[in-house]
């Protein structure tokens, strides 16, 4: 399926003004597009129900951060309303949210350790029973109003904890899949079910799983979505074979893991960096944070002694409110990062939406100039989140200049700042301009990106019309992806 989205009407700016790159400017090339983005969201594993003024605030535009991605626990003896999540689910669903689940352990009875807690491996006697069972857990679901749009294989197939868990191998994980999750799905009719995998607990063991998967032509053609999650000390990191599989990829868990518990601002910055790396250096096309609700220390997005939301769920707001699902991340890259600072940016050509996220981790407040590759923009809002401030506020006017190609803002101190724009027409081509040798793709603080990591991205003549037309059509595998 291939998006056919064409911008008309384009405005044609006479005598616009030129417009050279200096030291620390940021580069926005939205004729460059890189992933789609599916969406952000969080688990409500082992959590209990939303209040409707929590459900607002997490999965709204207008009150809330617009998260929509909905992770569930699949408990391993069966669902009743409570332990399997139903009630949030139909909350966040009625609110726009996509729903999916994942199962952290078989019953007790069909494992090698008999116990559902301390790894174990599933019996292959049972694996039938299993992909039957999770089959069943996917219609119960849907008699109590939630669509499970995918499904897992397994959490974190090679973590062995005391609580719920399971250990695959490679090998193991992609035959369940491909030999029996897969085929009693199918059974089921429920083939627009696919499945997410291998959701291992790190990146640097995820391409093992990933690529035992791929090469796997039953487990692949199961498998809608390649994911991870991000802990240990490994960096998020672009997986080509996703892309050639005509798989997304998604980063599934990940939270702030500062010793001391940290509702303030200093976490929001973390969590920000790190949805910047993930969607910069991977390309990921959906990110998640662990627990919405308290649990414990940094591990959900409100916090635990108050029970109130913490920044961090501000500071994924600026991402989740405004980068919507459809938008596509564009090439942001700088002459010479200002230190402390980190952009990206992201485009949606039907509303001609330009979205630019910026972190200042820096004390003081940044000057900070950004210029448009090709394009004109202007109409500018912001919103910051920041010690005193909430990207769920109503949003404040830039003054953009009177130079349609380029921004310049004040960025506050310790602050997450989203701006949202409106392209009016072209622009001039600004010349490429290389990195810092000293910053191989990307120094400290850099918002450059690099394209040849993917084959997605394209340039696009100078019109506006042929930017984002030509652009969109050339998404020829991407367009279909998150379906």
């Amino acid at each position: 399926m291939k998006l056919k989205y064409i911008l008309a009407a384009v405005v044609v700016l006479a005598g616009t003004p030129s417009t050279s790159a200096r030291a620390a400017d940021a580069i926005v090339r939205p004729n460059q597009l890189h992933q789609r983005i599916t969406g952000f969201g969080a688990s409500s594993a082992w959590s209990a129900d939303f209040t409707d003024a929590e459900a607002d605030l997490l999965f709204t535009t207008d009150s809330g951060v617009g998260l929509t991605l909905l992770r569930l626990r699949i408990p391993p003896d069966g669902c009743t309303q409570d332990d399997c999540g139903a009630a949030a689910a139909v909350k966040a669903q009625a609110r726009g949210a996509t729903v999916w689940a994942a199962p952290w352990s078989p019953p007790a009875a069909w494992k090698s350790n008999g116990d559902v807690d301390n790894g174990g491996t599933l019996l292959p006697e049972h694996a039938d029973d299993w992909a039957n069972a999770l089959v069943a857990y996917v219609q119960w679901m849907q008699t109590q109003g939630v669509t499970i749009s995918k499904l897992s294989g397994q959490n974190e197939p090679t973590t062995k904890v005391s609580y719920e868990s399971c250990i695959y191998t490679p090998s193991a994980l992609a035959d369940f899949i491909g030999n029996h999750l897969g085929p009693a799905l199918h059974a089921a009719n429920l083939d627009t079910t696919k499945i997410v995998a291998p959701e291992t607990q790190d990146w640097q063991t995820f391409p093992t799983f990933a690529s035992a998967i791929l090469s796997s032509s039953a487990a692949s053609s199961a498998v809608g979505v390649l994911a991870t999650h991000s802990y240990g000390q490994s960096a998020p990191a672009a997986y080509p074979a996703a892309d050639q599989a005509n798989k997304e990829l998604w980063q599934t868990e990940v939270y702030d893991q500062a010793k001391h518990v940290d509702a303030g601002i200093a976490s929001g910055i973390r969590v920000a960096l790190m949805m910047h790396s993930a969607l910069v250096e991977a390309s990921v096309n959906a990110w998640h944070y662990w627990w919405i609700l308290p649990v414990m220390g940094n591990a959900a997005l409100f916090d635990q002694a108050s029970d109130a939301p913490a920044k961090r769920l501000y500071a994924m707001g600026n991402f989740s409110r405004f980068v919507r699902p459809g938008f596509y991340r564009v090439d942001t890259t700088t002459t010479g990062p200002t230190p402390g600072v980190s952009i990206s940016a992201y485009a949606d050509g039907p509303s001609k939406q330009i979205v630019i996220v910026v972190i200042n981790e820096n004390a003081g407040p940044v000057s900070q100039a950004i210029l448009f590759d090709g394009v004109a923009a202007g109409s500018w809002m912001s919103w910051v989140t920041s010690s005193t401030k909430s990207s769920v506020s109503s949003g404040s006017p830039v003054d953009g200049g009177s130079n349609p190609n380029e921004l310049v803002v004040s960025l506050d101190p310790q602050s997450v700042t989203t701006f949202r724009g409106l392209v009016t027409g072209p622009g001039p081509k600004l010349p490429a301009i290389p990195d810092p040798p000293d910053a191989p793709g990307g120094g400290p603080g850099c918002a450059c990106s690099t394209p040849a990591r993917r084959p997605d991205g394209m340039a696009a003549g100078v019109a506006l019309a042929a930017i984002f037309a030509a652009a969109w059509r050339g998404r020829r595998k991407q367009a279909g992806r998150g379906a």
